[in-house]
């Protein structure tokens, strides 16, 4: 569980400084990204041994951030970005959405 929580705070610290707006929102759907996609393939002891993510991995969420990002705003077609993430179909857009390819060499990948 703490490890999960390492990998939410450093996403949230990624994702302030880039976006002006709407940040928890991408910071929940960038995590959420990369448990549909990573998921199994994380190794939590890692990061919790570590206490960090590496290089890495804060790379893949910076990439995946920014395209998700663009995919609230995009959806949202002139709603409310806060209030169209609240909605499932929004999680169906992301979750379906194309993505660059995942770092093939993230070291907390088993």
């Amino acid at each position: 569980m703490l490890a999960k929580a390492i990998i939410f705070k450093r996403a949230t610290s990624i994702v302030r400084p880039r976006f002006q707006a709407f940040q928890a929102n991408t910071t929940a759907y960038v995590v959420s990204l990369v448990a549909n996609r990573l998921g199994p393939e994380v190794d939590l002891d890692k990061i919790w041994q570590r206490q960090d993510l590496s290089p890495e991995f804060k790379e893949q969420i910076t990439s995946w951030a920014g395209e998700v990002n663009h995919l609230l705003h995009r959806t949202a077609a002139g709603r409310m970005v806060s209030e169209w993430a609240k909605k499932p179909e929004c999680w169906e857009a992301v979750r379906t959405a194309t993505y660059s390819d995942p770092i093939e060499a993230l070291p907390e990948r088993r």
